[in-house]
């Protein structure tokens, strides 16, 4: 086959992946969690019934297409895929699609564009990656999944001009002298937050003015005695020391500019005026094996990125992220932190999809994160229920994580969860390891001995598999013939 799935690769390039069906996911699996039925409400505007920024459309074909592959990646290697894996993967897919959209956006109003001899040496080079001999190679490939060499073409060349664009936006990345010599420091500081409390307040410059020069000259108790009824003023001591890399660059910026007890200008953040000082820096040792060169590419690596990562915060800001998917929309929000939302979106999948048991897991998890302990065994009691009533969606970490739950209060119903568990991973050692281990805890030895017996026939049975690939000197290996579509 196509030598599409690089084990390194957390993501599959786009260009790759024009090879998948372009709607495999729209309900087609998995454990339920996908709703297939038509939305009753669509959204207003310009906008897709996936996901947009702002009145943009994020690519829904390419999330769809990066999921499947990544799956595929999954089950060729014969594993099965937990709805945790699931999530993962939708998270990444997501992320990928949305920056690729954000990007799109940003190059609307810029001059690049794509020379004749830039789009050649990016087909050969896609050619060469894939094994392809020939451009007629390839659209025969193209042909027998029924995709135009159009289609393609034109996929490939938007892939092209964001690589320039991004090339572009960190062209002017560099790193300096100063900055390599600021990488080995580490400082302690002071951040003092000023808060106006008037958000009318009418010479808001002149008292601005007024309070840094007042930090920088007076005691800062004095300072907030004197401006109490103007402005809330809070320091806060780093406590310790940050290295250069681990603050965010427009702080690290502005106090690696400072000298040892100086304070800052006063910046304005978005609801608050913030000031830095200095207190003491120190120098760390470089390490015997160091290489300039090679730290000074990684460092380069990650300042681009940084500027990438500014970029689309930019455009997010400008263009509003809006998730219309509830089971795209939950796990974005819970990545993000946003757990009420989260739990949310969830309770939207279970109204869609009231027969799954996965949103209860997911929401059960959160719950367990809020160390809301009733919750959780509620949210786990109905998806143990839903799991027995269609074999279809049962998974084993819902049964292990109800085991868990269960076992500090009702030692009898959590060694039929693990028992459940156990029957669904009879080729899985590591969970059968872990079930063993949990029936030691709890005493329960014939489950032990239950557990020992499903491992050593699963050792018994990789060995013969093991033997059985070896090959024999009577058998004369036929040769494969390669196509474009299996080498």
């Amino acid at each position: 086959m196509l030598n599409f799935f690089r084990k390194n690769a957390a993501i599959i390039g786009w260009t790759l992946l024009i090879f998948f069906g372009a709607t495999m996911l729209a309900g087609s699996f998995y454990l339920g969690f996908f709703d297939d039925r038509p939305k009753e409400l669509a959204p207003k505007g310009n906008v897709s019934n996936f996901a947009s920024l702002g009145e943009t459309p994020i690519d829904s074909t390419m999330f769809n297409q990066l999921v499947q592959a990544n799956l595929q990646t999954i089950t060729q290697e014969g594993a099965r895929v937990s709805p945790i894996q699931l999530e993962y993967i939708i998270m990444n897919s997501f992320n990928a699609a949305m920056r690729n959209t954000a990007y799109l956006i940003d190059m609307k109003d810029s001059d690049i564009a794509i020379t004749k001899q830039e789009r050649s040496a990016n087909l050969r080079e896609f050619l060469i990656q894939n094994n392809f001999k020939s451009e007629k190679e390839l659209k025969i490939a193209l042909k027998e999944r029924s995709i135009s060499y159009k289609d393609f073409y034109k996929q490939m060349e938007q892939e092209l001009l964001i690589r320039k664009f991004k090339s572009d936006l960190v062209s002017s990345v560099k790193v300096s002298d100063k900055l390599l010599f600021n990488a080995f420091r580490k400082i302690s500081f002071n951040k003092i937050d000023i808060i106006i409390l008037d958000k009318k307040e009418t010479n808001l410059d002149a008292l601005l003015s007024s309070i840094e020069t007042d930090i920088k000259t007076k005691e800062l108790s004095v300072v907030k005695a004197q401006y109490k009824d103007k402005a809330m003023i809070q320091d806060m001591n780093s406590n310790g020391f940050y290295a250069y890399f681990d603050l965010v660059s427009t702080y690290r910026y502005i106090l690696y500019d400072l000298n040892e007890g100086e304070f800052s200008k006063m910046m304005k953040e978005k609801n608050y005026y913030v000031m830095f000082q200095a207190l003491s820096f120190k120098t760390e040792e470089k390490p015997k094996n160091f290489n300039n060169e090679e730290f000074t590419k990684q460092i380069l690596a990650r300042l681009q990125q940084e500027a990438l990562e500014a970029q689309f915060n930019t455009v997010l800001e400008l263009h509003p992220l809006t998730i219309y998917i509830p089971e795209v929309k939950a796990v974005y929000e819970k990545y993000q932190g946003n757990l009420d939302a989260a739990l949310n979106a969830y309770q939207e999948v279970i109204s869609n999809r009231p027969e799954t048991p996965v949103p209860h897991f997911f929401r059960a998890d959160i719950f367990n994160k809020l160390q809301q302990k009733s919750e959780v065994l509620k949210e786990l009691e109905t998806a143990d229920i839903k799991s027995q009533l269609d074999a279809q969606f049962d998974f084993p970490e819902l049964h292990l994580f109800y085991a868990e739950q269960l076992k500090d209060i009702d030692t009898k119903k959590a060694i039929e969860q693990y028992e459940k568990a156990m029957k669904l991973v009879p080729n899985e050692a590591n969970f059968l390891q872990a079930i063993k281990n949990a029936f030691i805890d709890l005493n329960h030895t014939s489950g032990v001995l239950a557990v020992d017996k499903m491992l050593m026939g699963l050792e018994a049975a990789n060995k013969k598999a093991a033997q059985d690939s070896k090959p024999t000197a009577n058998v004369s290996a036929k040769p494969v013939v390669k196509t474009a579509v299996n080498r």
